[in-house]
């Protein structure tokens, strides 16, 4: 039975995936109260996955890339063919829906964690009645100020969380910049450690050579000062106090 759970979430959101496909049939061969229906039926298996997936403790990596990408895609072609075939003011909501996605698929590709806020939520819930009320609005006309007033909502949410995600993803670039920029200086560093390390370590080599070479007494005694105060054990040590201060 674990088993099954565990699968059950992705399979909801595989299915909402290949729905999302079908929208173009389902607007052209199907009247708006199965629409409707359908339309509903995906955003179902949109609260189902995610609320199952949290409660069974079964979320997964595919989960986590696939189920906005398939949001996205279902609400987004919604909107496309619900502007093309019943309301042509969705198509500003279109527009700001692909932006949204656009950026959010563009994080996705940086790896990056899409922490949703609250306006995104509340964006979420009043675009899902918008569409709901755009598909019934042909059939009762009476509602045509409630849908613009929920056009209206809409796509003023949807500008603030364009603007939300363009800033953030500005601020992770701008950051991973500054991290590219410290990773390369660290590297730097190292480096030059490094190379005076081994020159240390042949200061040292030639220290005990001349130590030898004098005990066999072929050359006078050397300095005790010659490497003690050489310039790579003061380079080495001014690195590593910089290093330190950092």
């Amino acid at each position: 039975m674990d088993n099954i759970k565990k699968h059950i979430p992705n399979i909801l959101t595989t299915l909402r995936l290949i729905m999302a496909l079908l929208m173009p049939l389902v607007f052209l061969y199907t009247p708006l109260t199965f629409t409707l229906g359908y339309f509903l039926i995906g955003d179902i298996t949109d609260v189902l996955d995610g609320f199952l997936a949290r409660k069974w403790k079964v979320q997964s990596k595919y989960g986590k890339i696939i189920d906005p990408f398939a949001d996205k895609l279902f609400n987004g072609l919604t909107l496309l063919f619900t502007s093309v075939f019943v309301n042509p003011l969705l198509f500003l909501l279109t527009g700001f829906e692909a932006a949204i996605a656009g950026i959010s698929i563009f994080r996705i590709s940086k790896k990056r964690d899409i922490n949703v806020s609250q306006v995104g939520r509340i964006k979420t819930v009043v675009l899902f009645f918008t569409i709901i009320m755009s598909l019934i609005q042909p059939l009762m006309l009476s509602l045509t100020l409630l849908l613009n007033s929920l056009i209206a909502a809409t796509a003023i949410l949807q500008g603030v969380t364009t603007y939300k995600y363009l800033k953030e993803c500005y601020q992770e670039n701008k950051l991973d910049k500054y991290k590219k920029v410290d990773n390369k200086e660290i590297d730097e560093k190292q480096k030059i450690i490094e190379e005076l390390k081994a020159k240390k370590k042949e200061l040292e080599k030639e220290k005990r050579k001349e130590t030898i070479d004098y005990l066999a007494g072929t050359t006078e005694k050397p300095s005790p000062f010659k490497y003690e105060n050489s310039e790579s054990n003061k380079e080495i040590d001014d690195s590593n106090e910089k290093s330190r201060s950092k």
